[in-house]
């Protein structure tokens, strides 16, 4: 039997292929061109990333998933950890080697510089006080100490970190000091000839130095000074401190936190590699902190005992040397110096008083207590008090008119009256003598605190640099024993 389906002539058709059209999907048809468009399947676009077959945030909520993600943040705390706490260490080993190897120098050379400059212009007005001929030892002394001055500068400006007024103050010393020498030696040649013009040549000569010079030389100090203390609060930040604190803590505390974690849903007590990681974490943050509080020792020690007492007692150094000067200068002027007589009373005050006690030598005294250096220092009373008492006899025999006895008890004389009248009195050249003693006994203290501060600042600096290498090592260390002992728990889930 044929089954015809009915309908228009050009539209008939069979059975199958109404049956075939019935389950064929649904098609445009363009002309004699059918398209066929095949089901779309459920989810295909937007999929997402998948886990393991599922997606990740859900994955996420695995116990796979979540130790993988404590991994990555163990990880990631321990670089930060270990980027921290080197920067920190970098740091403060930076600020202990500045104050070792530049500040500590540079406060020193400063210093040597100013006393060459202010022993120089002392010794160039003795010399010029001695009539006839010129001692030997003063003049070498003399050049010897233009010559020191001029390596101190040199140093000071190939190592000071100089600011723009300290780099002026090179410049003015730099241009200065061989007109003042200059005039010295004019001072002296005309001294040499009897003309009374070298007294005014040697006046010019002392107002250069301590108008011009010996401020610049004082600006260069103070600049010193501060680098040096600059370099102290470096090394002493509570800032670094804290950084390194909060970053160590925070890891300890991240570390903890997986290993609890870990125990609750492995139901083992302990986890090897964190353990390890932990122990690593735990070494490293001690040996930092250590490390950090030693040397904020050293430093503070380098201060207190060290560059406090050289500050000190290089300037009451620098107040003698400028005293002893006034001195000279009052003789040379002859009666009319009494603006120096008066700058040489208030200079004596600022550095010991009538009986060495208070002023400057009296707070290096209370700085040297902290190293027993005390009983020393206050010794130093002793000389300062034997220079005032022949301070006042040169004075009483100049306001006298006895002036060729002052200059003769003052500086010495090669005259023989005059030796001989000072006889009874101890002889000629004491004042000269008690200064020489006081600044011999000074440079000793000087060059004692020196060396505290030299070796409390290698203290400080020592032990940073195999710090700054074992950081990142055991960084990394920690970081391979994390993936390690949780990659062994992930394992067993899969």
């Amino acid at each position: 039997m044929e089954l015809t389906a009915y309908g228009s002539h050009d539209g008939a058709i069979t059975a199958g292929s109404a049956v075939a059209s019935a389950i064929a999907p649904p098609s445009d048809v363009e002309g004699d061109i059918v398209t066929v468009t095949p089901p779309s399947m459920p989810g295909a676009s937007g999929r997402g990333l998948r886990v393991q077959g599922m997606p990740w945030r859900r994955w996420l909520t695995t116990t796979p998933g979540r130790l993988r993600a404590a991994s990555a943040i163990l990880v990631v705390g321990l670089l930060v950890f270990a980027a921290v706490t080197t920067l920190a260490t970098e740091a403060r080993s930076r600020a202990a080697g500045a104050v070792e190897t530049k500040s500590a120098p540079e406060l020193v050379a400063a210093e040597n510089l100013y006393a060459s400059l202010a022993d120089a212009d002392a010794t160039a007005s003795t010399i010029f006080l001695r009539a006839g001929l010129e001692p030997h030892e003063l003049r070498t002394r003399y050049l010897d100490d233009v010559q020191q001055a001029g390596q101190h500068l040199a140093e000071v400006s190939r190592t000071l970190y100089a600011s723009s007024a300290a780099q002026g103050a090179i410049g003015t010393i730099s241009e200065q000091l061989p007109a003042y020498t200059g005039l010295v030696e004019a001072a002296r040649a005309n001294n040499a000839q009897g003309y009374p013009v070298g007294a005014a040549y040697l006046r010019k000569a002392s107002t250069t130095m301590r108008n011009e010079i010996l401020p610049a030389a004082t600006n260069l100090y103070r600049d010193a000074a501060l680098h040096l203390n600059d370099n102290y609060q470096s090394g002493t930040s509570s800032l670094t401190l804290g950084a390194v604190v909060a970053a160590g803590l925070a890891m300890l505390a991240l570390l903890i936190a997986v290993q609890v974690f870990v125990r609750r849903r492995a139901n083992r007590l302990l986890n090897v590699g964190l353990v390890g990681a932990t122990v690593l974490v735990i070494g490293l943050f001690g040996w930092t902190l250590v490390r950090f509080s030693s040397a904020h020792d050293a430093l503070s020690r380098a201060q207190q005992r060290g560059s406090d007492s050289v500050e000190v007692l290089s300037s009451a150094r620098i107040l003698a040397l400028r005293a002893q000067n006034d001195e000279n200068l009052a003789l040379i002027e002859r009666g009319t110096g009494d603006v120096y007589v008066a700058e040489f009373d208030r200079l004596v005050r600022q550095l010991g008083g009538r009986d060495g006690t208070g002023g400057l030598l009296g707070y290096a005294a209370g700085l040297a207590d902290r190293t027993g250096d005390g009983t020393r220092v206050r010794s130093l009373a002793t000389p300062l008090a034997t220079l005032q008492k022949v301070h006042d006899e040169v004075r009483k025999r100049d306001d006298d008119g006895k002036y060729n006895e002052a200059v003769g008890l003052s500086v010495g004389t090669s005259r023989a009256d005059v030796q001989s009248t000072l006889a009874s009195v101890g002889g000629a050249g004491q004042e000269l003598q008690a200064a020489d003693r006081f600044q011999h006994d000074l440079r000793a203290d000087i060059t004692r605190a020196r060396a505290r501060l030299a070796t409390a600042a290698h203290d400080a600096r020592a032990g940073f640099g195999v710090l700054e290498v074992a950081v990142p090592l055991l960084a990394i260390l920690a970081g391979l024993l994390v993936l390690l002992g949780l990659e062994r728990r992930i394992g067993e889930y899969r």
